[in-house]
């Protein structure tokens, strides 16, 4: 399973999730997620049945769901299970941070790439790229704009 914040905003989030697993062992309807952002209440997602047994023998389930009562800049941890007796291989987590209400004196940490492949990034170069553009620091907002030197 996999989940990735989109659309963060100072308040609010949505989390995209998706799911591979062997064909049969969730139901063609799709299935039910548990969703925990911080201290908040737990809230359940629907992902739909998107693609039926692939080569590998794979069913792959997505959803999305919108996470709002955030405080602004402030860094999140979230996670990420099945309803029900499903495998612990299944749960997942990440982390985010809401955007300030405000641009203050701070800086704001941006990164932009295109055409980046973290399997091909054996070497871990844009970590360490951000790591010595930001004096260890994260960058405060990542845009990964693929294909942008085609154009």
């Amino acid at each position: 399973m996999e989940v990735v914040p989109k659309q963060t905003r100072a308040t609010s989030t949505w989390l995209w999730i998706g799911l591979c697993a062997p064909t049969g062992e969730f139901g063609p309807g799709g299935t039910d997620v548990i969703v925990v952002v911080g201290d908040l209440p737990p809230v359940t997602a629907s992902l739909v049945h998107y693609v039926y047994a692939d080569a590998d023998g794979l069913d792959f389930f997505h959803g999305h769901v919108e996470v709002g009562s955030l405080d602004p800049a402030t860094a999140y941890s979230v996670q990420v299970r099945p309803v029900g007796p499903a495998p612990s291989a299944h749960e997942v987590t990440c982390r985010f941070t809401t955007l300030p209400d405000a641009i203050g004196e701070d800086p704001i940490r941006m990164v932009v790439a295109s055409c980046f492949d973290i399997d091909n990034d054996t070497d871990r170069r844009l970590p360490k790229l951000c790591e010595r553009l930001f004096d260890g620091a994260s960058p405060d907002i990542t845009l990964l704009l693929g294909d942008q030197v085609y154009l």
